[in-house]
């Protein structure tokens, strides 16, 4: 039953059934474990992805390799976004990509 319930006396109708169960979510706790209790989960597992993944990205380290191109109209030169940190790229005369 819920605080509200509890305060105020609401009770569920029997004919309602059971309520719903929140299902744990693996890959929150693994992030949680890394961070609060440092315990690494081994590569190559999708918790090693999920801890990856909520870590920010350096993007003054990024090496920028896989950039995807983003159309916009009217631009003179061609911009991109770096898959890896999510930093704004611009095309130089030769095709290499730099940021702005």
């Amino acid at each position: 039953m819920s605080l509200w319930g509890r305060l105020f006396g609401h009770r569920r109708h029997p004919s309602a059934g059971p309520q719903a169960q929140e299902r744990p979510d693996p890959d929150r706790i693994a992030v949680l474990e890394d961070e609060l209790l440092g315990i690494t989960p081994e590569p190559g597992t999708r918790a090693a992805r999920a801890v990856a993944l909520a870590k920010p990205v350096d993007q003054t380290a990024c090496p920028h390799d896989d950039v995807i191109e983003v159309v916009e109209m009217g631009q003179v030169r061609a911009t991109g976004i770096c898959e890896h940190c999510g930093a704004r790229m611009v095309a130089t005369d030769t095709g290499d990509w730099q940021l702005p």
